[in-house]
């Protein structure tokens, strides 16, 4: 079986631009008006849908150091599989900010669904995230992966995105592997059981695997083609951001504050991922942390929907600069 990065998208798009039609004939939940809550803002409670990945550490470290608090703000966090999962969310106003990864963002909006770019997340650094076979498998390099079944959290994500394109530079047509969806924290276990042949991992799981199973690392997809690429960062639809550009710059300077600290003081980060990840502390301690940003960069950006163009999840050019928020 032959996976195509364009295959499986129409579905689900269909399903999100249904959910937009019927937001759009409602007041969005997401508009909690409270126009004389503390600060001026227009809406003081928010929801955070995230990912169980270190990349969202900054939001955490926002809300334990009272970031968000200083803004009049109150975030709740909540969490899902992947990043497609959260723009249903996003749409219907359970969720009012999504942290996911670009390529479900972009996905998205270029399917209709409007979208503002509100914060920068991460971006990925040697050692971050890696292709992983068992300690005794038969695969040695990226060619060998041909034919086989390789796990990525999300289907239509950043995952299989950046693996195709190294693949490409290594000279394997990416369509010769199929990618199998897995949810990060099974990724081991699937590996182990032989379910798949390889896994793709970010941390803490890339440490997981690692330590657990003496997984074998084939390859960083995160190099070449991809080094230094933007992964994921925050997101609102438009209407929210219309309706709440205060909300937006307060979420935003307090995400700038809490990104200083992570990238300024590990031990920050460390805190943090035990409270929103199933790991000990210890092992949050060793993990390889991304770069972490704020001020979102469309130059940087449009990387990673240029990418998607060139590997068939887009079918035009997607401008990401006509929806970053600025300052």
């Amino acid at each position: 079986m032959r996976y195509d990065l364009r295959r499986g998208i129409r579905a689900p798009l269909l399903l999100l631009a249904a959910i937009a039609l019927l937001a759009a004939a409602c007041s969005s939940g997401s508009d909690n008006q409270s126009s004389g809550s503390s600060g001026g803002l227009e809406t003081s409670t928010i929801t955070l849908g995230s990912l169980p990945v270190v990349d969202a550490a900054p939001a955490y470290i926002a809300d334990k150091a009272g970031y968000f608090k200083a803004e009049g703000l109150t975030v709740k966090f909540q969490q899902a599989q992947g990043g497609a999962a959260l723009v249903p969310a996003l749409v219907s106003g359970g969720i009012q900010v999504a942290f996911s990864n670009w390529v479900s963002l972009f996905l998205a909006k270029s399917n209709g669904i409007d979208l503002q770019v509100i914060a920068d997340g991460d971006k990925a650094k040697p050692g971050f995230s890696g292709v992983f076979v068992m300690p005794n498998s038969p695969i040695k390099k990226p060619a060998d992966l041909a034919g086989k079944k390789i796990a990525v959290n999300t289907l239509n994500n950043i995952g299989g995105l950046v693996i195709s394109a190294v693949l490409k530079e290594q000279g394997v047509d990416p369509k010769s592997v199929k990618f199998v969806e897995v949810g990060f924290p099974d990724m081991g276990a699937a590996l182990q059981r032989g379910d798949v042949d390889a896994v793709w991992v970010v941390e803490p799981f890339t440490s997981a695997v690692k330590g657990t199973l003496n997984a074998r690392l084939i390859f960083d997809p995160f190099s070449g083609p991809t080094a230094a690429l933007p992964v994921g960062g925050y997101a609102v639809t438009k209407k929210f951001a219309d309706s709440n550009p205060k909300t937006v710059a307060a979420f935003a300077r307090a995400i700038d504050k809490a990104v200083s600290d992570a990238n300024a003081d590990r031990s920050k980060v460390n805190e943090v991922v035990p409270t929103y990840i199933k790991i000990d502390a210890a092992t949050a301690a060793k993990v390889t942390l991304p770069i972490y940003a704020a001020t979102p960069n469309p130059m940087e950006l449009q990387r990673v929907a240029d990418l998607m163009q060139q590997f068939g999840s887009l079918s035009q050019r997607l401008d990401v600069a006509s929806f970053t928020r600025s300052g």
